[in-house]
């Protein structure tokens, strides 16, 4: 049993290595995202029982978040693996003066957060909470 849920879109990043226009720059580092993953991790970190809920492709990035999130101990009971389905990237350009830049590709695939959901009637009744995407920037600020 789990105390704290959260559901999202957890997403494979590539963040560029020098300052420019993705166009321009020749390598990236590749990472994990998506605030929701990001914030459930987070939660595990500091002593706490958490699942995630949420949808990923069945190839290699989707694979690698649940390898993730089983070495950080979060429970994937809820995630649900779509077979045929590509777990979504995106893109990190880093400006001059320190900025950043995000470039998102989602379209087609499978984290659809609430189908997630639809898919598994009676999933909330098992955690005690579940922070939705516009409670995690209070989280963010306290982590």
């Amino acid at each position: 049993m789990v105390d704290v849920a959260s559901f999202g879109e957890p997403m494979v990043e590539f963040c560029a290595t020098e300052v420019g226009k993705l166009k321009d720059v020749q390598l990236f580092k590749r990472g994990w995202g998506g605030d929701t993953s990001n914030f459930i991790i987070a939660v595990v970190r500091l002593g706490g029982r958490a699942g995630y809920i949420c949808r990923i492709g069945d190839d290699e990035f989707g694979e690698s978040f649940l390898e993730l999130w089983h070495r950080e101990g979060v429970d994937t009971s809820q995630v649900i693996v779509e077979k045929g389905g590509f777990t979504a990237v995106y893109f990190i350009s880093l400006l001059p003066g320190g900025g950043h830049d995000f470039t998102y590709f989602r379209r087609g695939f499978s984290c659809k957060p609430l189908l997630a959901v639809r898919s598994k009637p009676g999933v909330f009744k098992q955690f005690k909470g579940i922070p939705l995407k516009r409670d995690l920037d209070g989280y963010k600020r306290k982590l």
